[in-house]
């Protein structure tokens, strides 16, 4: 019969481990698989996405970085690094514990790339200004050559991460091309 294992034949199947990576205080966490950024999952096992916190967002939150993967989680999402068994909050541009963040990509280096509210509200779209930032050691960046981004501007898969350790990360924005 096709399909089916020789005589004397067995058949091996995969064995995964699902690990509950928990939240913040809130109700939601999430690896953003949307097909914004990539990769979520770097060679050495660190992990990248947002989990929500105990802090209920304002009405002005980024759907982008807020509010979970369909907008109904009212709470303050922090960027995440699980690495070694263990999960760190990444934090967010200040004011930290009102403004939200998400990482999108990390690299065989460890640095990550997302977004994070900046504090101030988008006077056009009256939601909170978002900003391309990176982490690097666990502090959080922004690059200096990037523009400012607002919610209608960003596009997360600006970023591709390095195929090999000691390349840089390559970041579309606009039209002009930033390395970090």
């Amino acid at each position: 019969m096709a399909g089916s294992p020789q005589q004397g034949q067995t058949h091996e199947s995969h064995r995964y481990k699902l690990i509950d990576l928990g939240t913040f205080g809130g109700p939601a966490s999430n690896m953003n698989l949307l097909g914004n950024g990539a990769p979520y999952i770097s060679p050495h096992g660190v992990a990248v996405g947002t989990s929500a916190t105990s802090v209920p967002s304002g009405p002005t939150a980024n759907g982008f970085v807020c509010n979970g993967l369909d907008g109904t989680v009212p709470f303050v999402f922090h960027a995440f690094e699980w690495k070694d068994d263990s999960v760190r909050d990444l934090g967010a541009l200040p004011p930290a514990f009102s403004n939200c963040s998400s990482a999108l990509a990390v690299n065989s280096s460890g640095l990550m790339a997302g977004a994070s509210e900046n504090g101030s509200v988008d006077p056009v779209n009256g939601v909170n200004q978002i900003r391309a930032v990176v982490w690097k050691d666990g502090e959080i960046e922004v690059p200096d050559d990037f523009p400012f981004w607002n919610n209608s501007a960003w596009y997360s898969r600006m970023c591709r991460g390095p195929k090999r350790s000691g390349e840089q990360w390559k970041c579309r924005a606009n039209s002009s091309t930033v390395r970090i």
